[in-house]
């Protein structure tokens, strides 16, 4: 016996405009899949809004480069970063200033390259 598709959703961020045309054609082939009960949100641009994915916010505010471009934009970007995911403020973690945070991170370095010899 086959059970019910579930409700799912899927979250994609990207950062620019290839990963916006990348992120559009993976809903697509989703939406092709006829997977209804896929819902789709994150962050993109048009491509992948066209698509059918509930923005969060768009990238068109967030997607710059160059001193001259991300000055004027950076409340914009702290707005959306102080707005955390889906509306959630962000969770508090340990800050890299921490000389703890620093020696947990070496720490976790050396096992990874010990693990990989």
């Amino acid at each position: 016996m086959t059970e019910p598709a579930r409700d799912a959703e899927i979250m994609l961020v990207v950062g620019e405009a290839s990963g916006d045309q990348l992120g559009a054609q993976l809903i697509a082939a989703i939406n092709a899949l006829g997977a209804a009960h896929v819902r789709i949100t994150g962050v993109g641009g048009p491509a992948m809004i066209a698509q059918g994915m509930k923005p969060l916010f768009s990238i068109e505010t967030t997607a710059v480069m160059g001193l001259r471009e991300v000055v004027p934009r950076i409340p914009a970007i702290l707005q959306h970063r102080s707005t955390g995911v889906m509306g959630r403020p962000p969770r508090p973690g340990p800050s890299p200033a921490d000389p703890a945070c620093s020696r947990s991170a070496v720490a976790m370095l050396m096992r990874t390259k010990a693990a990989r010899r």
